[in-house]
């Protein structure tokens, strides 16, 4: 390729706030280090810019050569001329070819690419970067790395949809309480993004600035484990105590607003220290809507998971050390994810929703953005949890299954912990800390 013939396509990606533009400035070879040089410039507004394809000779190379581009790339770009290199060398394999052609993308910050991974270990400016495909990342998905020290959070298309949440009548493992998991319509203004994963102990850390306990470290709890025992009061409210009136901001009445002190008097205000130390980012818990439609992977059939229960969660039936004879949690994303690529979305850790608990409405209405009752915050109002725990039989572990804690609880109640002769946490009593979370974010990109 040395002396190849460079032709460039470029596309502005046409999303609402109107379009940002992409102009094409430049596009050339080095003869000597064969390194390729495209030339851009950003007009309108900030875009997020991507390489999307590289056909070479008429042929497209593989989407995973596209991790080895470099410069202004995968970021979001300021108004103005920017830079992407490519060395065919590394990508194409000694491979010559005569011909190349580039397609690249402008993304409107309010519609950015699937996936945006933060990196937890660089507070600075480049700490932020977007993908169309984890094909697309510099070293694979399954490197430790996405599970420590960068966060992956994946778009999930919601805007305009809607959907029918709740449990068929007939579904296997159904909850009979009244109106429990009771069918009816939701809808979505905007798409979100979700984790992958639900937080590790290392991101936690890292996030928060503040260590996270290690409850099973006994039997071999690794920073890629979910972080466990997480009470709601810590994660975004100040601690409540018992018979004094909250005068904090709280869901759904004051949003996703927090208040910005310290809170609790341990553990902290985890998001507040989480928005601190990466300004710009509304982290935040999801909606059990939300949640439930992520969780379903936009599949059209509405089964009860996304997989063999075996195969996508980590419950009783799978959950057993045979070395310690211990329910335990295992480290995220080993079993299969769901259509959205999402892991551990049924089992290993409950997590926490921002809703309070209420039973499900029972009708034809659709509603739009639902965020749970007004019920203040008071110590002992329940909270939505979702998707079941390592040491819960697998009927939890099923997309509508729906239960709930208190703001204070650290510990899932032994009524839904297997029966049998094993223990958890060298507990007898069969309470367990398997409360996790996982953040969501607008839809929106944060450079």
């Amino acid at each position: 390729m040395k002396n190849a013939l460079i032709s460039i396509c470029a596309v502005s990606a046409a999303m609402c706030w109107g379009a940002p533009t992409l102009t094409i400035d430049f596009v050339g070879q080095n003869p000597d280090s064969r390194l390729v040089t495209i030339e851009y410039t950003v007009g309108n507004e900030p875009a997020v810019v991507t390489l999307d394809s590289i056909v070479a000779d008429g042929v497209p190379l593989d989407e995973s050569r596209l991790a080895d581009v470099q410069g202004d790339v995968n970021k979001l770009i300021p108004i103005g001329p920017g830079r992407i290199y490519w060395k065919p060398d590394e990508t194409a394999k000694g491979t010559n070819y005569t011909a190349a052609s580039f397609q690249v993308t402008a993304w409107a910050t309010n519609a950015p690419p699937d996936y945006m991974v933060i990196d937890l270990l660089n507070k600075g400016a480049e700490r932020v970067y977007y993908y169309t495909s984890t094909n697309c990342f510099p070293v694979p998905l399954s490197d430790v790395s996405y599970r420590t020290t960068k966060l992956v959070m994946r778009r999930i298309p919601a805007a305009g949809v809607t959907f029918r949440m709740g449990s068929p009548t007939d579904e296997t493992g159904r909850q009979t309480s009244t109106n429990y998991e009771a069918t009816h319509y939701v809808s979505f203004k905007d798409d979100f993004y979700l984790g992958i994963y639900p937080v590790t102990r290392r991101q936690h850390n890292l996030l928060t600035g503040k260590n996270s306990p290690n409850y099973f470290a006994n039997y071999g709890e690794g920073l890629d484990w979910p972080v466990t025992g997480v009470q709601l009061c810590a994660l975004r409210t100040w601690l409540v105590e018992s018979g004094v009136e909250p005068t904090h901001k709280y869901w759904p009445r004051d949003g996703h607003e927090l208040d910005y002190d310290s809170g609790h008097a341990n553990n902290g205000n985890f998001l507040y220290y989480m928005r601190q130390n990466f300004p710009g980012f509304l982290f935040d818990l999801p909606t059990e809507a939300q949640w439930e439609f992520a969780c379903r992977g936009g599949a059209t059939e509405y089964e009860a998971r996304y997989g063999d229960v075996d195969e996508v969660a980590w419950t009783s039936s799978n959950s057993l050390s045979s070395d310690h004879g211990v329910y335990l949690p295992h480290p995220v994303g080993q079993l299969k994810p769901n259509g959205y690529g999402l892991y551990d979305m049924l089992g290993n850790v409950w997590e926490k929703m921002l809703d309070a608990w209420e039973t499900m409405p029972n009708d034809t209405t659709v509603r739009t953005d639902p965020t749970g009752p007004d019920l203040g915050i008071v110590r002992d109002t329940k909270y939505v949890i979702r998707g079941g725990a390592f040491s819960c039989d697998p009927k939890y572990a099923r997309a509508a299954n729906r239960s709930h804690s208190t703001i204070n609880a650290l510990l899932e109640g032994s009524m839904r912990v297997s029966t049998g002769n094993a223990t958890v946490n060298g507990s007898a009593t069969g309470n367990n800390y398997s409360f996790g979370y996982r953040l969501w974010l607008p839809a929106h990109a944060v450079k």
